[in-house]
Order: C-alpha cells, then sequence, then structure tokens
C-alpha cells in the first residue's frame, strides 16, 4: 500500500542529518550542493558528477548562485584557448515542474547580454518523471540531466583530496545519495499510481499528509495531477483546448471552443469538484442569464451524478470567479473514483456539450 510504503520511507529520512539540512529550502540544497560540487572540479574523483554538466572541451573558471535568477551559471573557457567563453546556465527543477515560458524567457535574457564569441549551454536538471512529464513541452535549445544521473554518478563519486575533510566529504555525498534516493523513490510512486487508469483518482489524504510533513506535497500535487491528466489521455476534436493549471491545488481543464462565440464551455475538475462552466469576457451576459445557465448546468450533471452530489447555494445562485466572467456549477466526485471512471464521466459531459452548441439548446 501507498500509504505504508511512504511512511516507512518518512522514517528513514528523518533519521538523516542531511536530509534535516535539506528542509529549509529544497531546491535551493540541491542547487547548492551541485554548486559546490563543480566548484572542487579539479578534484580527479569529482570528475563523474563534473561531465554530466560540463563537456570535455570546457574548464570550468567560476560557479555563480543565483545570478540573473539562474540557480546555477557556470562560467567556463574552452581548454585550448581561455579567450573562447561558455556559459552554462542550469535551471533546478527538484521541488517544481518545469515552465515552458520560463525556460524560454531565461534564453532571451542570455541573448540579450551575449558577446559575439560567447556560446550557452541551458541545462535542465529535474527528476527523470518529471523530465518525462514536460518532453513535449521542452524548448529545443534545453538539454536535460536527471536526479537519477546524478545518483549514479554518485555511486562513482569520491573526494581524492588528503585532508581532514576527505572522510568527512565522502560520507556526506554517501548520505546525500541516499537522500536522493529516496526522494525519488516517492516521486515515482506517486507517478505510478498516477499512470494507471484503475487507480483512484482522489488524493488519498493520508499520503497528503505524510507527504506534508517532508515538505513535498506541492510538488506531489503536480506530479500527480500532470500525470492524471496524461493517463487520462482525453483526445478531443479540434474544437477543445485542454489546459491544466496550479492555484490552490491542481485545476484540470477542457474549453469547447467551436467558434468566434461571446461564451465559452467547457469541463473543469478542481481536485474532487467536477464543474461545467461558462466563460466570456462580457460579464453581464453570464449575469443576465444566471436561470438559463443554472438549467443547463444541471441537465449535464444530472446525466454523469446522482442528484445528492450536485452542489446547490442557498441562494440559488452559480458559482462565480474572476469577478463574474467565469460561472459554474459542480458536482462532488465521489471518493471510490478511477481515474478511468473519471474519464468516462468527462466524455460524457463534452459530448453534452457538443450536442447542445449543434442543437443550440441550453446556450446563450
Amino acid at each position: 500500500m501507498m500509504a505504508d510504503l511512504l511512511k516507512n520511507t518518512v522514517i528513514s529520512l528523518r533519521q538523516s542529518l542531511v536530509y534535516t539540512l535539506s528542509l529549509g529550502d529544497k531546491e535551493l540544497f540541491h542547487s547548492n550542493i551541485l554548486g559546490w560540487l563543480l566548484e572542487n572540479h579539479n578534484d580527479k574523483g569529482i570528475q563523474p558528477i563534473v561531465k554530466l554538466f560540463i563537456n570535455d572541451e570546457l574548464e570550468i573558471e567560476r560557479v555563480e548562485r543565483e545570478k540573473n535568477h539562474f540557480d546555477l551559471c557556470v562560467t567556463c573557457h574552452k581548454k585550448n584557448n581561455e579567450a573562447d567563453k561558455h556559459f552554462v546556465i542550469i535551471e533546478n527543477k527538484f521541488k517544481s515542474l518545469p515552465d515552458k515560458k520560463q525556460l524560454e524567457r531565461y534564453e532571451v535574457v542570455c541573448q540579450g547580454k551575449k558577446n559575439k564569441k560567447d556560446n550557452y549551454t541551458f541545462i535542465l536538471f529535474a527528476p527523470q518523471d518529471s523530465l518525462r512529464l514536460f518532453e513535449k513541452n521542452r524548448p529545443v535549445n534545453w538539454q536535460t540531466v536527471a536526479y537519477e544521473d546524478l545518483c549514479k554518478a554518485l555511486s562513482e563519486t569520491q573526494f581524492s583530496l588528503t585532508s581532514d575533510e576527505q572522510k568527512f566529504r565522502n560520507e556526506f555525498l554517501s548520505s546525500y545519495k541516499k537522500l536522493l534516493e529516496s526522494l525519488l523513490k516517492i516521486i515515482s510512486l506517486v507517478v505510478t499510481s498516477a499512470s494507471e487508469e484503475n487507480s483512484p483518482y482522489l488524493v488519498d489524504k493520508e499520503v497528503l499528509n505524510t507527504l506534508k510533513e517532508i515538505r513535498l506535497h506541492d510538488v506531489y500535487q503536480k506530479l500527480y495531477a500532470s500525470t492524471v491528466q496524461k493517463t487520462l489521455n482525453i483526445n478531443a476534436g479540434k474544437d477543445w483546448k485542454s489546459d491544466i493549471y496550479f492555484m490552490n491545488g491542481s485545476v484540470l481543464k477542457w474549453t469547447y471552443i467551436p467558434d468566434n462565440s461571446n461564451v465559452v464551455y467547457g469541463v473543469e475538475i478542481q481536485r474532487e469538484k467536477f464543474c461545467i462552466f461558462a466563460e466570456t469576457k462580457d460579464r453581464t451576459v453570464l449575469k443576465q442569464s444566471e436561470k438559463k445557465l443554472s438549467e443547463y448546468f444541471e441537465s449535464i450533471l444530472n446525466e454523469i451524478f446522482e442528484e445528492g452530489r450536485i452542489n446547490h447555494k442557498k441562494d440559488g445562485r452559480l458559482n462565480v470567479y474572476n469577478k463574474g466572467i467565469y460561472k459554474y456549477q459542480y458536482a462532488k466526485i465521489p471518493a471510490d473514483t478511477t481515474i478511468k471512471d473519471l474519464r468516462k464521466k468527462i466524455k460524457i459531459a463534452m459530448k453534452k456539450i457538443e450536442e447542445s452548441h449543434e442543437m443550440k439548446t441550453g446556450l446563450l
């Protein structure tokens, strides 16, 4: 059982000093360790790690943290030409998911600072499961290095310096490797669960509480929702637009946009809420048609859920978001709903919306 496996892993983590040190800011902690290792690039025992990020033609000059908001900026030069500068930009995404716009923005920043002779390498550093989910959106100029690659390199890494610190440094690296293995195991459990269509859709509260204890619940929810979206594999038609975004939890959204209509309709999954919505730039349209919209939303939800699961506000009005340009009605998703069940419910709702549009029934 996933909850039991997580508990055992957490018990092991709590006994680790390195884990305790990481709690302040997980991403910054990992960036600092990687930066420290790259700063020690002259130690032959560190080369397995250096080679993951720096190619053999380059020599490291300096490593800077948070320069121009880059997690790590490694200034290098060609080994046969010190004047031939090369910059390696490393974006670390351990606690959050990669953001295509952010990565593209970093490229623009670098292009603005670039001298004609300067070259850049962009590296996205994240767990393998995050990289797999992001692959389709990965900007072409960004290479990837997985944390799993770092774990493998750590197995081959030993500081070779002869000093009193040698033993401490190597013991630290061994403890850090064990920490990464435990954290990556947790991430793998999350993705495996969300990849199986017969798994429960709703996040197990016991699992979530356990992850809150080790401050991994935020990335867990994002990874889980992103993987669920992939597992749902809803092949909507050309008139549908699918989205995922993260705001007070994870939201999956499918919007029907068949033409230049002033109002669009769709399905949105907000954790345990299954929503049918209408959205427009003109809030007066939705305000004037509250009753008609309410009847339309309920006609769809009644096809999918039992009456007791549909939310009814005491004043009979619809739920409102974004200053009235977005209105919705929702039903509570049963706790035993699997990802496969959820797919069926979403498809029914999408079909009803398409049919309504074709027949011009219930629409504004």
